[in-house]
């Protein structure tokens, strides 16, 4: 107020001090946070450039505030945070190692802001803090479900937790394979594995490596054991390295394998059957796969039955054991009893009734040590618009020198029937395989 203008004049007659303009500035320039006053408004009505320590009521929360600079912004006085709300969960699961998976959880702050947010999962009580929303959880377990809640705290305390968020499995790339046998073939080889933990997302591929640096991965796609390494070269030492893959990526890479050198023409091991101590009424093998130039059964074998002859063996094709739908023609000789003449048929007998009987295998009721040896050549047993043609060899010792001491024999089967060959089941007609007898499948690659 000018000096000149004096009391008697500002309330004079003429003069309203609520309108004077001279008053009104005194009044608003004193009227400030730094002066001790108080301004009062919605969130969005706060003061633009506030300085830390000024105060303001805010009419939309009810409560006072204090600007704690600009780390903290405004906070309320004297409540505690408010509980989160909304609480979602993402799996983030690409790239992340083995059983060590990874999560986002999103969540709304409440009316009474924090000044830190942690969120917890259950199962195992991982954690992860900070100042806001969305917090990332690491540290998962590979293929488990996991729900989170929030909690809210500011310098007067701490919120009770949030409503628990929808389950979430946290997934990551697969647990390393385990390593198993490398087998040669002709430009090839097969490799078996066992699979390890998928990480929680299905396994959709294999990769293999020579150097455990460079990895091919498996075209098409091979999931399951043995995988098939096509391309080698012959004559060549290779040992391998096995990664599985799914959605998230490759694994952490297997042990080193044996080393094979793969050849033309060479076999390689597609199964065994070993007879336990409560022996078995016949050996077989399912799901033969197709790819094979030929299949090859090796087999020693010992029947349970007794009596004074041996055992006739019936080999059948995809479960098929009608006789006429087989015929055969084999070749027998017989070595007498000690000091006696070796006697045989001379030349190949045919028959297309008694199917039962490509080798002889010796009873156990003759001598209980004594083993048959077998092998069994199949033919065109993938070829679909073809019978399958078998051959085969056997052999046995009866062990005893006041009767027919030994014999073997070779010929040939024809299935009469032109499906593919999936199935092979060798069966005693005098009784059960007993323990000890083993049988391994072979498969000969194509040159």
């Amino acid at each position: 107020m000018s000096r000149i203008r004096d009391i008697a004049n500002l309330f004079s007659a003429n003069t309203d001090a609520a309108t004077d303009a001279e008053v009104t500035a005194a009044i608003s320039s004193h009227n400030t946070s730094a002066n001790g006053h108080v301004k009062r408004g919605n969130a969005a009505s706060r003061p633009g450039s506030p300085t830390t320590g000024d105060v303001y009521a805010n009419t939309e929360t009810g409560y006072f505030e204090i600007y704690n600079g600009a780390t903290y912004g405004w906070e309320q006085v004297g409540a505690i945070a408010s509980t989160p709300t909304s609480v979602v969960a993402t799996n983030q699961g690409s790239g992340r190692a083995y059983n060590n998976g990874q999560a986002s959880v999103a969540f709304s702050a409440g009316t009474v802001a924090g000044r830190s947010y942690t969120a917890i999962s259950s199962p195992g009580g991982y954690t992860a803090t900070g100042s806001s929303s969305p917090l990332t959880i690491t540290g998962l377990q590979s293929g488990t479900g996991y729900t989170y809640t929030v909690t809210s705290t500011n310098n007067y305390g701490t919120s009770s937790a949030s409503s628990a968020s929808s389950s979430v499995t946290a997934t990551t790339i697969p647990q390393a394979p385990t390593i198993g046998t490398a087998t040669a073939g002709s430009q090839s080889a097969t490799l078996t594995f066992t699979a390890g933990n998928d990480g929680g997302s299905p396994i959709t591929n294999y990769k293999y490596s020579t150097d455990n640096s460079t990895y091919t991965a498996f075209n098409p796609a091979q999931t399951s054991s043995p995988l098939t390494i096509s391309g080698l070269t012959d004559g060549t030492t290779y040992s391998f390295y096995l990664k599985a893959v799914n959605a998230n990526g490759d694994s952490a890479a297997s042990a080193i394998s044996n080393s094979v050198v793969p050849a033309s023409g060479s076999y390689e091991q597609i199964a065994t059957v070993s007879v336990g101590s409560g022996g078995q009424s016949y050996i077989e093998f399912t799901s033969i796969p197709q790819n094979y130039a030929l299949l090859e059964v090796r087999m020693v074998g010992r029947c349970a039955a007794s009596g004074a002859g041996p055992s006739a063996v019936a080999l059948s094709l995809n479960s098929d054991t009608t006789a006429t739908n087989y015929w055969y023609g084999k070749q027998e000789s017989t070595d007498g009893g000690t000091g006696g003449a070796a006697t045989g048929q001379t030349g190949l007998v045919a028959t297309s009734v008694n199917a039962n009987n490509p080798g002889l295998v010796n009873n156990s009721g003759l001598n209980s040590n004594m083993f048959s040896t077998h092998i069994y050549k199949l033919y065109e047993y993938a070829n679909s618009s073809k019978n399958t043609t078998v051959q085969y060899y056997f052999g046995y010792e009866q062990g005893a020198d006041t009767i027919l001491n030994s014999k073997t024999g070779f010929g040939f089967m024809v299935w009469k029937n032109t499906n593919a060959v999936n199935t092979l089941r060798l069966t005693a007609s005098g009784g059960n395989w007993s323990q000890y007898s083993h049988a391994a499948l072979y498969g000969l690659k194509a040159s």
